[in-house]
């Protein structure tokens, strides 16, 4: 299995996506990214804009080498919505018919673990996807899980597939909660594993949930859960850790030898950007202590973890990212951000300039934008959304 991060913020975009390869599937996990407002500088660096674009650009790139496309939930940092949008999003009809044709979308359920805004983003993305696919060559099918199912007589799916799928299926609901799972999709010899949605961080009465994607090929699992900030919620990290064991169990039983797997886990880090203006310091903060405790305790299990996503946003990054890395290190694993440029600890510089959002401040001391960008970054919102910003 080849897992290649695409963007996230370590390149310099609010994002969290991943390229998958395996011997019978190519899947591309939340395709978009996008950029967003900073305490007294709303307008994102021309650097930013800059960024976003040549990023977009990759992303379809690997959208056009995938058969799979994931969306794990509907912040427009992953995925791009058919709008049309130059600011903070960079989205329009053009970009989305590249992104989105002849693909097999799996997405987040839209009726159940969502919230207002989520779920009427992820409704009209269905009805946008049907549409242009009915009056256009998109071509796509778009499986909300839990609610569509991957049709059979999809290339994708043979009777080899249908087979393992049932057997499989069959050891997760004698050996495992069927709590714990949405939906199981088998390619070949690759196994898609769906489970129960996963909270966006901080609390359960915000209603924000996250869909998580477990992929298994050979001798390796990769677990890609995108928004979960750390795990906070303690009931999340203990389903995280369980299923990590569990499924290893049920592939054995379906024959498949699991005792050299690899699993390599792709988590969002702890926020903690949030909190900088608050009264509490953000030490004595409960969600972000149980989010650094429980993440210490994730590390540890897993061969590999990638950790990046908000955690970026706050300029001592370097110093969390470096107190996970010492935990790891410890239990005999190891962990990195996306951008594997900047791993090496010493390369956390505050000015480093792929590290943009948490320097934004900075960006337009050292770098001042032209009399145009200002001209246009005073625009109202709606006609800053209809032009190009200036490159410079």
């Amino acid at each position: 299995m080849e897992i290649t991060p695409i963007c996230g913020e370590s390149f310099g975009v609010r994002a969290f996506c991943f390229y998958v390869k395996t011997p019978d599937a190519t899947l591309l996990l939340d395709p978009g990214c996008a950029l967003g407002p900073r305490w007294h500088y709303k307008t994102p660096h021309p650097f930013e804009f800059q960024k976003q674009r040549n990023l977009t650009r990759k992303v379809v790139d690997y959208a056009n080498k995938s058969d799979f496309l994931f969306i794990s939930h509907y912040h427009h940092d992953h995925f791009k919505p058919f709008l049309f949008d130059n600011f903070y999003i960079f989205s329009n009809d053009e970009i989305c018919s590249k992104l989105y044709a002849n693909k097999i979308i799996f997405a987040k359920n839209t009726k159940k673990f969502i919230n207002f805004n989520q779920k009427k983003r992820g409704k009209k993305f269905y009805h946008d996807i049907n549409d242009k696919g009915n009056e256009s060559s998109l071509n796509s099918q778009l499986i909300r899980i839990g609610i569509e199912k991957l049709r059979c007589n999809s290339n994708h799916k043979n009777d080899y597939s249908v087979k393992r799928e049932t057997r499989l299926l069959a050891e997760i609901h004698q050996n495992i909660h069927k709590r714990l799972f949405n939906y199981i999709c088998c390619v070949g010899d690759t196994t898609i594993i769906f489970p129960r949605d996963f909270l966006h961080g901080i609390h359960p009465k915000t209603k924000v949930y996250i869909q998580p994607i477990i992929i298994n090929s050979g001798n390796t699992t990769f677990y890609h859960f995108a928004d979960v900030q750390g795990m906070p919620n303690h009931q999340d990290r203990g389903d995280l850790l369980y299923l990590r064991d569990k499924i290893d169990y049920c592939l054995d039983n379906i024959g498949f030898d699991t005792r050299n797997n690899q699993h390599i886990l792709a988590m969002g880090g702890p926020i903690t950007y949030i909190f900088k203006d608050r009264q509490t310091p953000i030490q004595d903060n409960k969600i972000v202590r149980n989010a650094f405790s429980n993440t210490n305790l994730i590390v540890q299990a897993f061969n590999h973890t990638i950790i990046d996503h908000h955690i970026v946003r706050d300029k001592n990054f370097g110093n969390y990212i470096g107190s996970f890395r010492e935990i790891a290190e410890d239990a005999g694993k190891s962990l990195n951000l996306m951008n594997k440029r900047l791993e090496m600890l010493h390369s956390y510089s505050k000015n480093n300039e792929q590290i943009l959002e948490c320097n934004r401040e900075i960006l337009f001391k050292l770098y001042p934008p032209s009399a145009k960008f200002l001209d246009w970054s005073r625009l109202a919102r709606e006609n800053r959304m209809n032009v190009d910003p200036p490159r410079s």
